[in-house]
């Protein structure tokens, strides 16, 4: 009886790590999708924030490039009217804005690749985000079933405690009915006599 109890008690030991083990497991899952959360929402922010400044770019090149296109229209008119000197000072005034484009060109591409990484890595994190998610649930439900797995053990002992309770009287009664069948016999023999 004793090696049974300690038996017991080492089985409900393990099964009392297991569960503790599982809340912990839960509390970590939780944690890692609440910060995973957060970098998501991060990176939403830098993915908007580039393409934001994507677009004021792209304006910014554009009314550039519009501003380029009046000087070179003012270089060709200067030397239309004989001022070559005018045409010279518009030209180089053309060339200014040249490398103005120029920069904000290499400025835009950097701020896409910028926008194409936020944009992978968000992609990446709402995955990793979707997998814990979804390993949380199935812990959940691990844990939920193995609470109803005990549950049913448990249920399972009583109906098996009852069964055996149940035999002990059948066999009583057994033998109880057989004693009172000796009994009548005994009875007999001693009338007949």
């Amino acid at each position: 009886m004793k090696i049974l109890e300690r038996t017991k008690n080492i089985i409900e030991s393990k099964v009392r790590k297991y569960e503790k083990s599982q809340r912990n497991s839960e509390a970590e899952y939780i944690e890692a999708l609440e910060s995973m959360q957060s970098i998501i929402q991060d990176l939403e922010k830098s993915a908007a924030a580039a393409l934001a400044e994507m677009t004021i770019i792209k304006k910014q090149i554009e009314e550039t490039e519009g501003e380029q296109a009046k000087w070179l229209e003012n270089a060709k008119r200067a030397v239309g009217a004989g001022q070559d000197d005018l045409a010279r000072q518009a030209l180089l005034q053309k060339k200014s804005i040249s490398y103005e484009i120029a920069e904000c060109e290499k400025y835009y591409h950097h701020t896409e690749e910028n926008f194409k990484y936020f944009k992978n890595e968000l992609i990446q994190s709402k995955e990793k985000f979707s997998s814990l998610k979804s390993k949380l649930d199935l812990l959940k439900h691990n844990k939920l079933m193995s609470k109803a797995g005990v549950s049913a053990k448990s249920n399972n002992d009583e109906e098996g405690k009852l069964e055996r309770e149940f035999d002990k009287l059948r066999n009583s009664n057994e033998l109880n009915s057989s004693i009172d069948e000796e009994f009548k016999n005994l009875k007999k023999k001693l009338k007949d006599k």
